[in-house]
Order: structure tokens, then sequence, then C-alpha cells
């Protein structure tokens, strides 16, 4: 019995799957390196034409340019200009992380709620912001905001309300010589509040009847405020330490204003979480708590640190 062995046939290279998708590959390599030669040239070209500088050079060279916000809103730089633009990046995407982070909790929150009106601000907001395309509110939000007049140089002056292409101008309160003998009468008027709102606090705990603490606070705080809008110019015998104060107060760096509000801010949120725990604990030592009181509690937390 012999066995013959019959040698396979040599595939041509033009037939050849392996040397085809490397000459593809090539191919297409080379005619890109080539369009991307072309281009460059043309490019350089024109801008040799128009008088066009083309390098980094710019990096050294004054921009001539404001911007309106950042570390620097007036680099002498292009490369200045650069890294406040990059700072700015970092702020705005920063922020809008942990901002769209609280708004999606509160919003997810609010959405699963038994609280009707809650419910039903959260639905609208999911199907109308959520559910619509970004690019399609971008289109809708920007030809909103052209519709509105032109902010020109006679638009300045007082008022209460100013809607432009700009955007929208609120009246602001501006501390004036009568600020603080104002804020005197304010003050006095929490200190009144917490004393009402402990009396009624307890008046509550000992007939069991709703002693509404909360709103005598705040309606005692602003029957002050209100008499204290008028009633100011009868401390004018303590200008001189208004004075003082008004100055001590100029002389601090800016940003000392801003954290002693967030402090602030962030205490008080913290007493009105302990109270509200207090308020729903049971005599057994436990809290029972509904989604609407977590909504409440998470509410308040993220507002006092935001």
């Amino acid at each position: 019995m012999t066995v013959e062995v019959r040698q396979q046939a040599k595939t041509p290279l033009w037939r050849n799957a392996m040397v085809l998708k490397w000459a593809a590959q090539i191919f297409v390599l080379l005619a890109a390196t080539g369009l991307l030669v072309v281009l460059a040239t043309t490019a350089l070209d024109n801008f040799e034409k128009s008088d066009i500088s083309f390098g980094f050079g710019w990096l050294a060279d004054p921009t001539g340019v404001l911007i309106r916000e950042g570390i620097d809103t007036a680099p002498n730089s292009g490369a200045r200009a650069l890294l406040v633009g990059i700072v700015n990046t970092f702020r705005v995407g920063i922020s809008g992380i942990i901002v769209a982070t609280i708004l999606g909790t509160l919003i997810g929150i609010g959405r699963l709620t038994a609280n009707w009106i809650i419910n039903k601000i959260a639905t609208v907001y999911i199907e109308i912001i959520r559910n619509i395309p970004l690019l399609v509110q971008i289109f809708f939000w920007s030809a909103l905001g052209l519709s509105f007049p032109l902010l020109t140089p006679d638009d300045v002056g007082t008022y209460w309300f100013k809607a432009s292409n700009k955007g929208f101008a609120f009246a602001w309160i501006f501390p004036d010589g009568g600020f603080w003998p104002w804020m005197v009468f304010v003050v006095t008027g929490i200190l009144a509040g917490r004393w009402i709102a402990a009396r009624r606090k307890k008046h509550q705990e000992e007939t069991g009847q709703a002693g509404h603490s909360v709103r005598f606070f705040i309606g005692t705080v602003a029957l002050f405020a209100v008499v204290g809008w008028f009633a100011w110019p009868v401390l004018g015998f303590l200008q001189p330490v208004f004075e003082a104060i008004e100055s001590a107060v100029d002389s601090m760096p800016a940003i000392i204003i801003p954290i002693v509000i967030a402090l602030a801010a962030i205490v008080a949120s913290g007493a009105w979480i302990r109270n509200f725990f207090e308020s729903r604990r049971t005599p057994a030592g436990f809290g029972k708590m509904t989604d609407d009181d977590w909504f409440r509690v998470i509410f308040a937390g993220i507002s006092g640190i935001v």
C-alpha cells in the first residue's frame, strides 16, 4: 500500500488574506498621512498669506482681553488666560457635580414621597427637564433669552425688577446708615421669638394642645423687623457705636462674612434637625419617621451646607 502525499500549491500574494489585510491598512495609513500633509500645508500657506502667526508664541503674547470672572480677570499673556480658563472649567465642573448630586437626591426623594405637592413638583421637573434632550433645551432657553429686550445704558437705574437678554436683575439690600440700628430690632426680635417659642412649646407639653412655636417665632421676628424699619431713628444716640461696628465690619476680609453666614446656617440647620428628631421621639425613646420627615431632614441638612 502506497501513500501519495501531494504538496499544496502556494497561494499567490494577490490572493493571500494576510497580505491583503496588511496592504489595505498600509494604503489607508498612507492616504490619511498624505491628506493630513496636504491640509497642513494648505493651512500654513493660508496663514502666511493672511499674516497670521502659527505656533505657541501666543502663550507669551499679551491677550488684550478681559475675562468676566476667575483667578485673573485681566491676564497679561495667553498662558495666563489659558490657566484661567482651565481653573474656571474645574470650578464649573466641580460645582455642577455637587449641585447636580444635591438636586438629584432631593428630586429623587421628592418623587417617591407621599406628599402630593412635592411629588407633583418632582414629577413635573423630571418629565420636563430630565426627559427632554439637553440640545433641545439649549435651543429653547437660548431663543427665550434672546426674545427679551436688549440691555442699554438707558436701562441703568433703580427698579425692582428688570428682564433683559443679559438676565434678570432684582432689587437688593445694601447696608446704609440705618442698617445697624435696624439689626438691633431684628436681633431683639430673634431673642424675643425664641423666648416666646420656648413658652409655647412648654405650653404644648403641659396641655397637649398645639403650641405653634415656629409660627410664633417667625411672627415675632417679622413684627420686630417691620417695627424697626420705621423706628430705627430712635436709636440715634447709639450712632457712635454703630459707626464703630460698621468700620470694624468694613475692615474685615471679604471672606469672613460668608464664612460666618455659612457657619450660622449649618448650626441653625443642625439645631432644627436635632429638635425635629426630638419631636418625633416616642415615650419609649424610639423615633418614628415617615418619608416626608426624612425629606425635611435631608432638605434642611443640604440647605445648611449649601
